[in-house]
C-alpha cells in the first residue's frame, strides 16, 4: 500500500508532540512490512528525507494570523491550513495514488482533504478538543468553534482510530456516530533495549521524576504538591521536572509559571530540591528514567498517555491518577499506582510506597513492561491499523 501520514513537524525530534512519535512509529513498521509511506507536514527541516512533502504555509501566514487577530477572528486563521493539506495530498495522489490518508482531527482540517480529494481518509483520534479543551481554554468562543468544526469533520472520514476505549466511546456519543464507525487502537510504542530496561538502585532510591508540561492538563501542580508533602519528612528526597513550562491559567487572568508556583507554594528548603530541565530529547529522557526511583505522572486525562506507555516499556514503578488515557494501560497494584483525580494524598502516599518497597516497585515495572509490549508493540498495533486501511481502501474500490 502506499500510504500518506500528516504529522505537524518533520523529522522527528524538531518538535517535542505525542503525534510526531505516533507518526514516526507507525511510519516505520509500515515500511518495515513493505509500504510505501509519504510524510504530510507544514514544519519541515530543508533536508528532511524523500518521500516527505511540505505543506505550504505560505510566507505571510504569522503576519495573516496577527491581522485575523486585530479584526476579531484570531481562531478562524487557524482553519486556513486545511486546503492546503488537500491540495498537497492532492496533487501526489494525482501522479503517485495513495491507498489511503491518516491524520489528525485537529481543527477539522481533515474534512477539506475529505471535500477535495478522492483518497479514503482515515482520522486519527489525538484529541479532541472536546475532551482535551474542556479545563483548558478559557475563550469558550473559540473552544466552541473548535469542537463543533472538528465534529462536522469526523462525519466525513471513512474511518476513525481512537487510541483508547473511552475516547471511542466519548467520540460516538458527543457527534452521534455510529459505534462501528469508530475504532479503538492503541498507539504504538518503541521497543527498548535491555541496557534501557530500569533496575532500582541505592544511588538513586531518593529521586523521583515528573515527565510533562506545566500546566493544568499535565497536572504539574499537583504533582510538585505531591513530593512537597513527602519531601517535608524525607530530607533526601529530590524531583527532576521534564517537561516545559507553559504555565497555569489564573481565574483572573493571566499566567502563573513554574518560578513563580514554587515560590508560592513550595517551602524554600524543598524547592532547592526540585530541579527543572524544561525539554529534554526523547533519549535523555530515556536516561533519566534510568536514574530515578519512581516515575511521578498527575495528567488529569489523557487522549492516550504516551509519557505513561513509553515508562511502562522501561519497566519503571509507576504512580499516577487514576483517569481516562491511564487506567486503560495501567492496572492498579499490578502494572502501577493509581490514585483518585486530584487526591494529592493518595498520590504522596502511591509514591512513598513505591519508594519504601524496592522489591514490589520492580515488580511492577516489570510488570507494566510486559503488559504495555503486548498492549502497544508496533507490530501488533500497526498490524490492527492495516485492517482498517484495507477496508477502507476496499470500499473505495468497491464505490468506484
Amino acid at each position: 500500500m502506499h500510504v500518506g501520514l500528516y504529522s505537524p513537524s518533520w523529522p522527528p525530534g524538531e518538535l517535542p508532540n505525542g503525534v510526531v512519535t505516533y507518526v514516526r512509529i507507525v511510519r516505520a513498521e509500515l515500511m518495515r512490512r513493505g509500504h510505501r509511506v509519504t510524510i504530510f507536514s507544514g514544519h519541515c527541516r530543508p533536508d528532511s528525507a524523500e518521500q516527505v512533502l511540505h505543506v505550504n504555509v505560505g510566507n505571510r501566514w504569522p503576519l495573516w494570523r496577527a491581522l485575523q487577530r486585530r479584526i476579531g477572528r484570531g481562531w478562524n486563521s487557524e482553519y486556513d491550513f486545511g486546503p492546503r493539506i488537500a491540495r498537497a495530498v492532492k496533487r501526489l495522489h494525482d501522479r503517485d495514488p495513495l491507498d489511503v490518508f491518516e491524520m489528525e482531527e485537529s481543527f477539522g482540517w481533515c474534512a477539506d482533504v475529505a471535500r477535495h480529494t478522492p483518497v479514503p481518509l482515515v482520522v486519527k483520534l489525538h484529541g479532541p478538543a472536546f475532551l482535551s479543551l474542556v479545563e483548558l481554554d478559557r475563550d469558550v468562543a473559540r473552544r466552541n468553534a473548535r469542537v463543533e468544526a472538528e465534529g462536522a469533520a469526523l462525519r466525513s472520514a471513512r474511518a476513525i482510530i481512537a487510541p483508547s476505549r473511552s475516547t471511542m466511546l466519548d467520540t460516538a456519543k458527543k457527534y452521534s456516530l455510529l459505534q462501528s464507525e469508530v475504532v479503538s487502537i492503541p498507539n504504538p510504542i518503541d521497543a527498548v533495549a535491555e541496557a534501557l530496561v530500569w533496575h532500582a538502585g541505592a544511588e538513586w532510591a531518593d529521586d523521583v521524576l515528573f515527565v510533562g508540561r506545566f500546566d493544568y492538563g499535565k497536572g504539574g501542580d499537583v504533582a510538585i504538591r505531591a513530593f512537597a508533602r513527602l519531601a517535608s519528612t524525607r530530607p533526601r528526597l529530590r524531583l527532576t521536572f521534564v517537561g516545559p513550562d507553559q504555565g497555569l491559567s489564573l481565574a483572573e487572568g493571566g499566567m502563573q509559571h513554574f518560578a513563580d508556583y514554587l515560590r508560592l507554594n513550595v517551602e524554600p528548603g524543598v524547592a532547592t530540591r526540585i530541579r527543572f530541565l524544561g525539554t529534554r530529547p526523547a533519549q535523555e529522557v530515556q536516561r533519566l528514567r534510568l536514574q530515578c526511583a519512581v516515575v511521578l505522572l498527575a495528567s488529569r486525562r489523557e487522549s492516550f498517555g504516551y509519557v505513561v506507555a513509553e515508562a511502562m516499556m522501561q519497566g519503571c514503578p509507576i504512580a499516577a491518577f487514576d483517569v481516562v488515557g491511564v487506567n486503560e494501560l495501567v492496572v492498579h497494584g499490578e502494572t502501577g499506582l493509581l490514585a483518585p483525580l486530584d487526591d494529592i494524598d493518595a498520590l504522596a502516599a502511591n509514591v512513598a510506597r513505591l519508594l519504601d518497597n524496592p522489591a514490589e516497585a520492580a515488580a511492577i515495572g516489570a510488570r507494566a513492561r510486559a503488559s504495555i509490549a503486548q498492549q502497544c508493540g508496533a507490530e501488533v498495533v500497526v498490524g490492527r491499523m492495516l485492517e482498517v486501511y484495507r477496508q477502507v481502501a476496499a470500499c473505495e474500490t468497491a464505490a468506484g
